[in-house]
């Protein structure tokens, strides 16, 4: 007798039976759905409308944030908020625009252009633009108006010096 056979022969409605052989006889479904309806899980008992329904309300739950997840969004926000402040703010400045500063010397009053000769150096310019003055007090005022780093010349070279 094949497998199929002796389940085709097995009484439907004697779940879990044995028989004067000793065999146990197990059904795949009883022969009345609703006897074993109190054995089975409430879950089982849901059709699928209901489980699809309480998986609605699932997906639609709330976000429950931890503290990290929370200090994490709020810090996300503030750097979106400064951005968009700086976008702003240089959308509403224009960039940076130069301004009429007026005349091309007029940071110089009081002093005139020289061309450096040959043989010239910042104590032979001083003492040339200001007689009366000691060099060592006009030198400074040389180099801090045409921004000199040492006391180098050249010939050629163009200086703003005191009148």
């Amino acid at each position: 007798m094949s497998a199929l056979s002796a389940l085709e022969a097995v009484d439907t409605e004697a779940i879990g039976t044995v028989d004067a052989a000793g065999y146990l006889y197990l059904v795949a479904r009883p022969a009345t759905p609703t006897a074993a309806i109190g054995r089975m899980p409430a879950r089982a008992r849901e059709n699928s409308s209901e489980r699809q329904r309480r998986r609605d309300r699932q997906e639609l739950a709330p976000v429950h944030l931890t503290r990290r997840g929370r200090i994490v969004v709020a810090a996300l926000g503030l750097a979106v908020a400064t951005l968009a402040a700086m976008l702003l703010s240089l959308a509403a400045s224009g960039g940076a625009q130069a301004s009429d500063h007026g005349r091309a010397d007029a940071g110089y009053q009081g002093m005139r252009q020289v061309v450096v000769q040959p043989g010239e150096t910042l104590w032979t310019l001083a003492a040339a633009a200001e007689p009366s003055a000691d060099p060592r007090v006009v030198i400074p005022q040389i180099m801090s108006a045409n921004s000199l780093t040492s006391s180098t010349i050249y010939p050629g070279e163009q200086l703003w010096v005191p009148r």
